[in-house]
């Protein structure tokens, strides 16, 4: 009798254990967490691989290296390279482009926020390209 018990409490805990690791792995890379850029800017490294919706503006850069469009906020001054897989080959961010960067100013084309979704890449220090960038899966205007 006692160890049918133990076999039974040994069991309840290997699926309590697969359990919170499921869920733990639905968390960090399943699940679409609002994310401020600030944050992800500040600890990239952290956010590696998460499932994020990041608010900004999207900004056409014409940057001669690096990215196409990045997601700007402008009251924290950051930004955050969108490309990849989903980026600006497979996904077309030219309708959602509020601003153009010239080097130098920013010209206003629209005044649209957008929610960016897709998941961080970290890929560390590069000479011609942000260490991190946002795989683009999905764009969404703000309406509020």
């Amino acid at each position: 009798m006692a160890t049918v018990r133990k076999k039974r409490l040994a069991l309840l805990l290997v699926v309590a254990t697969v359990c919170t690791i499921a869920v733990a792995y639905s968390v960090k890379y399943v699940l679409i967490r609002d994310v401020s850029m600030k944050e992800v800017v500040s600890d990239p490294q952290f956010f590696d691989g998460m499932h994020l919706r990041l608010v900004g503006y999207v900004v056409e850069t014409n940057y001669m290296f690096g990215p196409k469009y990045v997601l700007r906020d402008f009251d924290d001054a950051v930004e955050v390279a969108l490309d990849g897989k989903g980026g600006p080959k497979n996904f077309d961010l030219e309708p959602y482009v509020s601003f153009v960067f010239d080097g130098i100013n920013y010209a206003r084309l629209g005044n649209s926020k957008v929610g960016i979704v897709g998941y961080v890449r970290y890929i560390g220090w590069v000479t011609d390209f942000p260490s991190f960038y946002l795989d683009v899966e999905k764009a969404e205007p703000i309406t509020s």
